[in-house]
């Protein structure tokens, strides 16, 4: 673990730079996002429709169901925020 006392931040520290860029989304992303996006409705159509009742069991189901629908939400906005940049290094490659 690393510490730093607070005289760092006494010296002047330099700007910061945000640079945005737009960038196309390409098919095989669309093909994820799409992957993702039927499997959401797939599981809100199931909640709507066979799951009723105040039951424990179904409250569980209905709790699971919602964890796999927000973990398909994160994902496709992942998928969406985050862009596959062919021809472009990560910060961690070395090639």
């Amino acid at each position: 673990m690393l510490r730093r006392t607070k005289s760092v931040l006494e010296t002047e520290l330099p700007p910061r730079t945000r640079t945005c860029t737009s960038v196309p989304i390409f098919p095989s992303q669309i093909g994820f996002y799409e992957h993702y996006e039927e499997m959401f409705l797939m599981i809100l159509d199931i909640v709507q429709t066979e799951l009723e009742g105040d039951s424990p069991a179904v409250v569980r189901e209905k709790k699971r169901m919602m964890d796999i629908m927000m973990a398909c939400c994160a994902n496709m906005r992942m998928i969406l925020t985050h862009p596959i940049l062919p021809g472009k290094l990560s910060i961690g490659d070395q090639t």
